[in-house]
């Protein structure tokens, strides 16, 4: 007769009672997430009803369509008259015309007899920044006279900390012809009276409208005839000399 060994039946028992405790707390994690995910769907759907609803358009049977149904509770939904923005942005582009807008309520183009300048936002820039920030780049420094700040008697390179800055290269020529109106000496002419390549220096004799010298205007260089500097001299200071 063989022995048969029993199992201990008290702890058979606490190992079922431990397995029902954990599926219980299993099924009550379940059900806060559940409970937790339907308030948050709750809450998004009552949020978006209670969100306006913009309208445009020019269509005034539909838009009164959409407000019988808002007045009435029904269900309506928002749109766009794409044609209409289309028509009012290709109209806002036109310039240097007469500015028509679209009519939101007959869709006609209405007059309005106002000019559109190039440019509604800023000023024209001044010829003096031109040359400042233009042809100059911005590195030189310019002193004006002291009688009339709008115009200059010299121009200097100012260097920077930068080892790769270098003066630029100006046409001398253009310089005079372009921007001889915000020089200190006043003239119609000019030529060339003076080149020295290896001193670094040309000069431009100035003449007014009858062909008298009224001052001459002196350009030092560097040896690869970069600009260094400009002084315009009058022909009373060159007599004074």
């Amino acid at each position: 007769m063989k022995n048969v060994i029993s199992l201990p039946s008290r702890k058979m028992k606490g190992t079922d009672g431990l397995q029902k405790s954990e599926a219980k707390q299993v099924l009550l994690s379940l059900s806060v997430i559940c409970l937790i995910v339907s308030a948050v769907m709750i809450n998004d759907s009552t949020v978006r009803s209670q969100r306006p609803i913009y309208i445009i358009s020019d269509n005034q049977l539909d838009t009164e369509k959409l407000n019988r149904a808002i007045a009435s509770a029904e269900n309506s939904t928002s749109f766009r008259d794409i044609e209409w923005e289309h028509k009012l942005a290709r109209q806002l582009a036109k310039e240097n015309t007469t500015a028509k807008m679209p009519n939101a309520t007959t869709d006609t183009i209405t007059d309005t007899t106002t000019e559109r300048a190039p440019s509604s936002v800023g000023s024209a820039v001044l010829k003096i920044d031109e040359l400042r920030y233009g042809a100059l780049a911005g590195k030189y420094s310019m002193v004006n006279e002291a009688q009339n700040p709008k115009l200059f008697s010299r121009i200097e390179y100012v260097a920077s900390n930068d080892v790769a800055d270098r003066p630029i290269f100006l046409d001398r020529k253009s310089f005079l012809k372009n921007y001889k109106e915000l020089l200190s000496v006043a003239f119609e002419k000019f030529e060339l009276i003076d080149k020295d390549k290896l001193a670094g220096k040309e000069v431009y004799r100035l003449f007014d409208a009858n062909s008298h010298p009224v001052g001459e205007a002196s350009f030092e260089l560097d040896t690869d005839e970069r600009l260094i500097s400009m002084s315009i001299i009058s022909r009373e200071a060159l007599l004074n000399k």
